[in-house]
């Protein structure tokens, strides 16, 4: 037998061995149709709630500032000769805090004591050149003329001795003033000046704040005035300390650049802040307008402005199916949002996992024990 043939022969055989295989595996599809089972995810939901109304906490920025401040200087002009205390040092009520140069008001009150001096010996020569003259007028001895001329020079040194003495106490009363003390307790906010500088009266050289009484300016909308009272103890946040600040007025004009009105809340004497934080005041607002919470894992992007959420759709026997719906946010914080939209109250809605899911596809509830659906 050639190769040829060989060859032939074994196709031949193989042939016959494979074709009963086929002819098995035939007979196997025919009959009843197979089963075919379906594994249904359960899914974390959330049942809807209507609010009639949003209740929201709105949060209004300030800043501390102390009760009582102020600018302080001198009642008189000079050179700055002292500066006994610093920007952000305590001082109490008459403690000195800046001296101005005396020297010339010393030196121009030696000149007038000299003067007083000077005065009282030749009204002394006076006085006594006024009692001889009287004496010798008894006797006829001089003319009255000359007794009242005296008594004119006598007048007269007097009057020059009243000057000289107003003017040696206008000179102390400048020096008194040259000394620049702390109208009440407080700490120095800003010195204004230098050492050496030459100030005018009135001319600011420091800013005083009064110490351990502080307050918050807070600025609110005119339309949530009508639900605070003076007096009220309101939320104030500084830094990371929430205070219980007491409200003292409010404010009878509207800011035009921010368009709120100021408030001022007195916080505790024990609050330790310093003027210029931020203060952060917290108030409640009631909006009448119907919505549903829902924590925003719920919420998904939609087109158009809007967003979506993913309804549950009951199909019996426990099976929900996954509808999408078009919702819109109003209101939303960082872990909620309050929305309005294609939903209505007890609807059940997938609260996270959004991404593992899509509309039409069919589900069961997390809290369900998982489910296996048959399909003939």
């Amino acid at each position: 037998m050639n190769r040829a043939m060989r060859n032939r022969v074994a196709s031949i055989v193989l042939l016959s061995a494979i074709t009963p295989i086929f002819t098995l595996l035939s007979g196997c599809g025919q009959g009843d149709t197979a089963k075919v089972e379906q594994h249904l995810h359960p899914v974390t939901t959330v049942a809807l709630e209507k609010s009639q109304q949003l209740e929201l906490n709105r949060e209004f920025v300030g800043v501390v500032t102390p009760s009582q401040n102020g600018s302080i200087g001198f009642e008189l002009s000079g050179k700055i000769a002292k500066i006994l205390v610093d920007e952000g040092e305590s001082v109490t009520n008459g403690q000195p805090l800046m001296q101005l140069d005396t020297r010339l008001l010393a030196t121009e009150t030696n000149q007038l004591i000299a003067q007083q001096r000077q005065v009282k010996s030749d009204l002394k020569l006076v006085n006594s050149n006024l009692e001889r003259l009287e004496s010798l007028k008894l006797k006829g001895y001089t003319s009255t003329q000359s007794v009242d001329e005296q008594i004119a020079k006598q007048n007269s040194l007097e009057a020059q001795l009243q000057q000289l003495r107003a003017g040696v106490n206008a000179n102390a009363i400048k020096i008194e003033k040259s000394l620049l003390k702390a109208p009440f307790d407080g700490v120095i906010g800003k010195r204004q000046v230098s050492l050496g500088q030459v100030v005018s009266a009135g001319t600011p050289v420091y800013s005083l704040l009064l110490q351990q009484s502080n307050e918050a300016q807070v600025g609110v909308p005119s339309r949530m005035l009508g639900q605070l009272s003076v007096g009220d103890a309101l939320p104030v946040t500084i830094g990371r300390q929430q205070y219980f600040a007491q409200l003292i007025t409010k404010g009878a004009v509207i800011d035009p650049a921010t368009r709120t009105v100021q408030l001022r809340l007195a916080l505790p004497v024990e609050s330790e802040v310093i003027s210029g934080e931020l203060a952060y005041l917290t108030l409640p607002e009631q909006i009448e307008r119907e919505g549903y919470w829902l924590p925003l894992t719920a919420l998904t992007d939609g087109i158009r402005g809007l967003w979506n959420v993913y309804a549950l759709s009951e199909q019996g026997n426990g099976v929900y199916q996954i509808e999408k719906r078009d919702i819109r946010i109003l209101y939303a914080t960082g872990k909620e949002a309050y929305v309005q939209g294609a939903i209505s109250e007890g609807e059940q809605v997938v609260s996270d996992g959004l991404h593992r899911y899509v509309p039409g596809q069919q589900v069961t509830l997390a809290d369900q024990s998982s489910m296996t659906v048959v399909e003939q």
